[in-house]
């Protein structure tokens, strides 16, 4: 797409990446390049939201494969639909709904509201709302884009999926998880579960946001589960008292039955009953 603007954020890179983009830009006046010390994607994410020039807005994450012609054609669908937000997914529907009930869509056909790669938003929306990336978290899109589409009025899922995710990259073993990765999955369980319930949503849109916060919990609560013994105490440190028995009991309870004292009294209970039905 000829008329459009690429900016990049050097989120204080120590390769040579910054090079490399600066050398691109020299060669395409549609590159911006801007530096910042190292503060996070999230307030990179800020930062291009502030100097964008242009009426819609695609966030893209190193994973994102872009196929042939998809500004062109999203820009293209997006003006001729007056969309405040384009989705793109397999499934989608094609038709104009509120924001609200796109939520509800990716609930039910559970999907991932918050994935930013697959969203492009009207720039104007986004202001109007106020509502910027949390740059406390570096996971704040899984906030950002709830909070922002539900107050959408023309939101549409187009069944087109021109992006596809690069997934090479091994994921993150769950020995690897630290307390500050629970951390900052329970600050967006707890901003986003505040919201389902004091907030002046529809009743749909809390139903929602109440079903994508139960699904962080979950996150959460496995991260919780598989963090190694000094991590977790950690994370004991700091939770809130009225927290814990959302966590710590079902942590205590997964060590108490794989303790070797829990195994013989199981199968000491279990063996009368074998007993019993061998003689039936």
């Amino acid at each position: 797409m000829k008329n459009a603007e690429y900016i990049v954020v050097n989120d204080g890179s120590e390769d040579n990446s910054l090079e490399i983009i600066e050398k691109l830009a020299s060669e395409d006046n549609r590159i911006t390049v801007i530096s910042q010390k190292h503060n996070g994607i999230s307030a990179a994410y800020n930062k291009a939201i502030n100097i964008a020039r242009g009426k819609y807005i695609y966030f893209t994450d190193e994973n994102c494969l872009l196929k042939d012609n998809f500004m062109e054609e999203a820009f293209n669908k997006a003006e001729s639909n007056s969309l405040e937000v384009l989705c793109f997914e397999e499934n989608g529907d094609n038709k104009i709904i509120s924001g609200d009930n796109l939520l509800m869509f990716y609930v039910h056909n559970e999907l991932s509201p918050y994935v930013i790669g697959s969203k492009l938003f009207l720039k104007e929306f986004i202001q109007k709302n106020k509502i910027a990336f949390d740059e406390r978290i570096s996971r704040s899109n899984q906030i950002f884009v709830p909070l922002l589409t539900v107050n959408a009025k023309r939101t549409l899922v187009e069944n087109n999926c021109y992006i596809a995710f690069n997934n090479s990259k091994e994921s993150k073993k769950n020995n690897g998880y630290t307390a500050d990765d629970f951390a900052e999955y329970f600050m967006i369980y707890t901003i986003l579960s505040s919201k389902s319930i004091v907030s002046d949503y529809s009743e749909t849109a809390k139903k929602a946001i109440s079903e994508i916060s139960r699904d962080i919990y979950y996150i959460s609560n496995d991260i919780y589960m598989n963090l190694s013994n000094e991590q977790a105490k950690k994370v004991n440190e700091i939770l809130p008292i009225e927290f814990k028995p959302l966590f710590f009991n079902t942590r205590e309870l997964r060590n108490i039955k794989t303790s070797a004292t829990y195994r013989v009294g199981d199968k000491l209970t279990n063996l009368p009953r074998k007993i019993l039905n061998k003689s039936k």
